[in-house]
Parts: structure tokens; C-alpha cells; sequence
């Protein structure tokens, strides 16, 4: 049995050494070993144009984020106490234990909110900040300046603490904002007492080298304290600034299942948790193996369908064509991984190899006739090509079951 490396897990997957390359890894000193992923489906998935969850669904949506082992959950928003309290008693019903976290629906005043949600069995809440990013959000909105703001945060802070709240505040629109301006909210809130601090890519405008460094400052002023990384998908790079914001020291990662959220969506779970684990060796505490169920389930209840080469969860994420006998041959010697970035098993899914027009002439048709045990002489192999090259016609491709009956009716 070949050795494990960080980059090479035998039988589950093959990335590159250059990951771990030292001149590489020099320029990410702060990076963590172990990743806290706290899910926002709940919340951002709602916020998806036409998904509403049923309180049903949200219950069976939470039971499987624990037991798939996220570290959090962001609660929807509720707007009384009377609906956060049936919330969270239905959950508490359920057996959902994983710790459970509210945002604020505004940018400011707090106090009668964090009451609320509070009586209502919150674990945590997220302070949203109207200063710095708030100006920037919403130009010609009345933003209280700083040296007001400040001390109304500072009493939010303390006021969620003595009653036993995990606190964390964050800075919506993180990336439109001065970065000195981001950084000494950051250290401010620290120092009045949060446990944790956001950043909001709230448009998905950063550059990953943006996020990265963004995350690398933020936790130099901070300290121990936990940094946590919200991005959203506009311009594609959800997966990639969440990832760079780990690089840049992040603990702590929002994600949604499938992508979910509104506009371009938010960084997908799937997405983010293999990339983590995979690509950098980072420890998320995710059972991977869940990835793919769990990912069904969503797009099941939120009727939103997953684009067919959707990475890690797509259907088509591991169906091979033109490369089915340099992954059979992979398969046969035990080497699986050689020809894939990581086995299907790993996130649930399964090996799906199908016949179509790249691979009629590679020996594809030939390799199965000969494991069925059928005849596999050239007059009986052109008689099946032909009659697939027939069913190809309008396009598409032959589960290997098909292929199996065109067989029979050749051979008899």
C-alpha cells in the first residue's frame, strides 16, 4: 500500500503537492489546522427567491446538519417573541442540541432584539454594525458617526453577555469599506467583550488575495479571538474568498448548502468543507459522506434544482464519458484516485461511467461484453456500435444497463 502524504490519500484522493509546497505554506502562517463551520442554509436559504421552508423541513433540515457535524447554526429570522419561542421549543423538541445563533434584522439599536431572542432560547446572536460598512452600504442613509456608535455597540456587547449570550459582531459589506476603518471595529468589539468577529463579503466583490489579506490584518489586530468568514457568490468566487480567508487565519466559515441565497448565492458547504479538507488537510469535523445526501435533501424540500455539473454534489460531479477506460483501468489496479481528484465515495456519491459517441471506438464496448461474458469479436462489437451510434443520434449518452440489453439482442 502506497504511504499517505498530505496531498495523497490512497483510495480517497490526489491533490497537488504544490499545496503544501514550504515557500507556499510560508506565506499563510496564521492559517488554522481545524475549521468551525456554522451553516446559514436556514437563514440565506430562505432568502432564496421562492424557497420557504416549512417548520417541518426546518426541523429535518437542522437534525441533519448535526449529524453531519456542523459546529452552528443561524437560525431564520423571527420578528416576535411568540414565533421564536415556538421555534426554538419545536427544535428543542426535536433533540436539536447543536448551539443556535440569531442575526439582527437591523444595523442598530439592539437591546430590545437581543431580549427577544433571548427569551426566545437563543445561544448566540450577531450584532450587525451600521459603522464603518453601513455608510458604504447605503449612501445617504442616516448612519450615527462613529464616536455615538461605538459606545451604543459597546452596551449591546455587554448587555447580550450578562445574559449568557455568545456574541459575535459583524460588519456587513466588509469588502466596500476602508480597511483601517473594518480593522478598528474589529479590535473595538473585541475589546468590549464579542467572542467572535464577521466579515461580510456581502456582494462577492473581494479578490480572493483581497479576502486573504483582509482575514490576515483583522486577526493581527484581534488576537485569539475567532474571525469567521461570510461570502456571497456574485462573481463566482464564494468557494475560493472563503477559502482564502482560512489562508488568511479565519477559524470559523458560513456556509449554505448547494449555494443557496440570494442573487448568485452565498459559498456553498459542499464546496467549501472538500476544499478545506482536501486541497489544505483541514480538519472541519464534517462526515463528508453526508455531503451528497444531505445536498439532495435540500434541493428536494427547496425545489431549487442543482445545475447537473454542480461540483462535489452535481449528478454529472463524477459521470465519465470519453475517459471510461482510463478509469476503469484506474479502478481495476486498486488506483482509483489516479484519474479523479478524490473517489465519489468520499462525498456519498457513486462511480458512473456511461457509453456515448467519445468512447464507442476506445475499447469501452469491448471491456464490457467481456466482463458480462458475452462475445466480443470485431463483427459482433460493430453490430453494437452501430446500433448505439443509432440511439446517440439525438444526442445524449447509454447507462451501461442499456447497453447490456442492445447486447443480448445482438447475441441472443
Amino acid at each position: 500500500m502506497e504511504e499517505s502524504t498530505p496531498w495523497h490519500a490512497p483510495g480517497k484522493y490526489y491533490a497537488s503537492p504544490a499545496n503544501y509546497d514550504p515557500e507556499l505554506t510560508a506565506e499563510r502562517p496564521g492559517m488554522p489546522r481545524r475549521v468551525r463551520i456554522k451553516d446559514v442554509t436556514l437563514r440565506e436559504g430562505e432568502e432564496t427567491p421562492g424557497v420557504v421552508f416549512s417548520m417541518e423541513n426546518r426541523i429535518e433540515i437542522a437534525r441533519r446538519l448535526q449529524d453531519i457535524g456542523v459546529a452552528e447554526i443561524e437560525m431564520f429570522r423571527t420578528y416576535t417573541l411568540d414565533e421564536t419561542r415556538a421555534m426554538t421549543d419545536a427544535f428543542n423538541r426535536a433533540g436539536i442540541s447543536v448551539p443556535r445563533s440569531f442575526v439582527s434584522v437591523s444595523l442598530g439599536p439592539w437591546i430590545e432584539w437581543i431580549d427577544m431572542v433571548c427569551d426566545g432560547g437563543a445561544h448566540g446572536v450577531t450584532l450587525l454594525s451600521g459603522w464603518p460598512t453601513g455608510v458604504v452600504w447605503a449612501p445617504g442613509r442616516k448612519t450615527l458617526p462613529k464616536d455615538e456608535f461605538y459606545p451604543r455597540l459597546a452596551e449591546a456587547i455587554g448587555h447580550a453577555r450578562r445574559q449568557g449570550l455568545h456574541v459575535s459582531v459583524g460588519a456587513p459589506n466588509t469588502t466596500r469599506a476602508p480597511v483601517h476603518a473594518v480593522i478598528d471595529l474589529c479590535r473595538f468589539a473585541v475589546q468590549s467583550g464579542a467572542d467572535r468577529v464577521h466579515l461580510y463579503d456581502s456582494f462577492g466583490i473581494g479578490l480572493p488575495s483581497v479576502v486573504r489579506f483582509l482575514a490576515r490584518k483583522v486577526k493581527e489586530a484581534i488576537g485569539e479571538t475567532p474571525l469567521l468568514w461570510h461570502g456571497h457568490n456574485d462573481f463566482g468566487q464564494a468557494t475560493a474568498n472563503t477559502v482564502a480567508a482560512v489562508e488568511g487565519g479565519a477559524e470559523w466559515c458560513d456556509v449554505v448548502v448547494n449555494g443557496l441565497g440570494d442573487r448568485g448565492g452565498n459559498a456553498a458547504f459542499e464546496e467549501v468543507v472538500c476544499s478545506l479538507e482536501v486541497l489544505h488537510g483541514i480538519d472541519t469535523g464534517i462526515r463528508l459522506e453526508k455531503l451528497c445526501e444531505l445536498s439532495r435533501f435540500i434541493e428536494e424540500v427547496s425545489g431549487i434544482r442543482l445545475q447537473p455539473n454542480k461540483a462535489i454534489v452535481g449528478k454529472h460531479a463524477f459521470l465519465e464519458e470519453s475517459h471510461f477506460m482510463i478509469r476503469k483501468a484506474a479502478e481495476d489496479a486498486g488506483y482509483p484516485e489516479a484519474v479523479l481528484p478524490f473517489v465519489p465515495q468520499l462525498v456519498g456519491a457513486s462511480p458512473h461511467l456511461v457509453i456515448g459517441t467519445t468512447n464507442l471506438y476506445v475499447g469501452a464496448i469491448e471491456y464490457l461484453l467481456e466482463k458480462w461474458g458475452l462475445p466480443s469479436d470485431p463483427e459482433t462489437v460493430e453490430t453494437i456500435r452501430s446500433r448505439v451510434r443509432a440511439r446517440l443520434e439525438g444526442g445524449g449518452y447509454l447507462e451501461q444497463d442499456q447497453l447490456h440489453a442492445i447486447a443480448h439482442e445482438v447475441v441472443g
